[in-house]
């Protein structure tokens, strides 16, 4: 390899002192075999420690009740610390929401026997119908990215509304004065209200398709 075309930073990071350096992690075993376990862009920094995203997704796995799952680290800005985020499919299905918790909490109990506490009390869960992978398997981590930014958005969205116990509105009283000519005025009114609900109905009808989108 003689490097990236066009890309001197990545060339320069990939090759070093006459080595390849491919960002795998692993070890070599008493009989001297080597083991690749992990890949070093993907390794998680919590706090000054480092979480392996497939040692989470192999214990989760353990578990009767998953059937798939992803892990990945997701920076959260208001502490600027990235936290491992697990998306997990169930063998049942997706679960109803008053049952989340609980399987949640029992997931959690289960990391906590196998893993190092500090793997495990950052984690967060979401329970997801599919896991994105590539062709030959391999979990596609940077696709749940997006993901994880846009449900954190709306569920931003939602608490507030809570808090204001606000939410989209239904309907918009419009008054108008009174003119002379009041038949006109009284078209002209019930146009624009109806203008108006017509676009508060369509706003209305996308917020709620984007939060079943995910599955909150």
């Amino acid at each position: 390899m003689l490097g990236y075309y066009n890309n001197p930073s990545a060339t320069s990071d990939t090759l070093q002192d006459g080595w390849l350096s491919t960002g795998d992690i692993g070890y070599f075993s008493h009989d001297q075999k080597l083991y690749l376990t992990d890949r070093q862009k993907d390794i998680i920094k919590f706090r000054g420690w480092q979480i392996s995203p497939t040692e989470i997704e192999a214990c989760l796995l353990t578990n009767d009740l998953v059937a798939d799952v992803g892990v990945f680290g997701h920076i959260l800005s208001e502490i600027q610390e990235e936290v491992p985020v697990a998306h997990i499919v169930l063998k049942a299905g997706m679960p109803e929401y008053a049952a989340q918790f609980a399987i949640m909490q029992e997931l959690r109990d289960h990391c906590y026997k196998r893993l190092t506490k500090y793997k495990v009390i950052a984690l967060e869960m979401r329970f997801k119908t599919n896991i994105p992978k590539n062709p030959a398997g391999k979990i596609l981590r940077r696709e749940m990215h997006p993901e994880e930014v846009f449900w954190r958005w709306i569920k931003s969205w939602l608490n507030l509304c809570k808090e204001q116990n606000a939410g989209p509105p239904e309907e918009m009283e419009v008054t108008w004065e009174e003119a002379e000519n009041d038949d006109t005025q009284d078209d002209e009114a019930k146009r624009v209200e109806e203008e108006e609900n017509n676009r508060l109905d369509e706003e209305h009808e996308v917020m709620v398709q984007m939060i079943a989108r995910l599955d909150i």
